[in-house]
């Protein structure tokens, strides 16, 4: 170590990721750990490094600690939710969506990732009452409709699917849903392949014929809520140049090494 910060350290690690140096980014987050062992933003990155890296145990440790240290952290959840979906943990899949629902029943975030986990373990009338309350909860979250028609699809429920696909693609995506955990998650599980060409589309058609598959299958909702934004589209060209002059700054330090 060299004097610097967990703060710092975890930034950099957060760069590595999003480069895909997860190795690197593991190196930064043992320091990290070192300087401040229960912070939760540490220990939930850990766990998707751990992951991303098949260290299967050590993954669900940290993201069990992340969500021990911090519960309600919005990030430790959906990490922990990641880690026992993507090691194919039914039964520690199952224990923690009760768990969501029993210790923070009136959280929409809580309920989505409940939910979330339930649409890839569980399935049948738990998971689409989950979805609904997801959606009492939180009307104006995509996401939540989105895992209505999820669930809601297997089930035979066709004008329940066409109506959370509709509404899902007239509401614009919350922040951070399609990056980070949030995308790895809709990458792999965010399918409704019943829901395709199904929904309710407008004069053209091309929201009915636009994606049902995963996070991309958003994409005309997404586009269609920035542009109506107007103004957001500076914040959005500000953020990518910030983005691109913090990691070359990081590849300068990764070359200087």
């Amino acid at each position: 170590m060299t004097g610097e910060t967990a703060d710092v350290y975890l930034s950099r690690a957060r760069l590595l990721v999003d480069l895909g140096h997860w190795t690197d980014a593991a190196e930064e987050l043992t320091f990290a750990r070192a300087l401040a062992p229960e912070d939760a933003d540490i220990l939930a990155l850990s766990a998707l490094v751990a992951a991303q890296e098949g260290r299967a145990g050590e993954a669900a440790e940290y993201a069990a600690a992340a969500t021990d240290a911090a519960p309600g952290h919005d990030e430790a959840i959906i990490t922990r939710a990641w880690v026992l979906a993507s090691a194919d943990n039914r039964a520690g899949g199952l224990a923690f969506a009760d768990e969501l629902l029993r210790d923070f029943s009136s959280s929409a975030y809580a309920t989505l990732v409940a939910t979330a986990l339930l649409s890839v373990f569980g399935g049948g009338q738990l998971a689409l009452d989950t979805a609904w309350e997801g959606v009492r909860l939180a009307p104006a979250d995509p996401d939540a409709h989105w895992l209505l028609a999820r669930i809601a699809a297997p089930m035979g429920l066709e004008q329940v699917v066409e109506e959370g696909v509709f509404h899902a693609r007239q509401l614009p995506p919350f922040p951070g849903r399609r990056a980070g955990v949030w995308k790895l998650w809709w990458d792999r599980f965010g399918g409704v392949p019943q829901a395709a060409g199904g929904a309710r589309g407008g004069a053209d058609g091309s929201r009915g014929a636009s994606g049902a598959g995963g996070a991309s299958g958003w994409g005309s909702g997404a586009g269609d809520g920035a542009a109506g934004r107007g103004g957001d589209g500076w914040g959005g060209i500000l953020k990518v140049a910030a983005i691109v002059f913090a990691v070359g700054l990081l590849l300068a330090w990764l070359a200087a090494r």
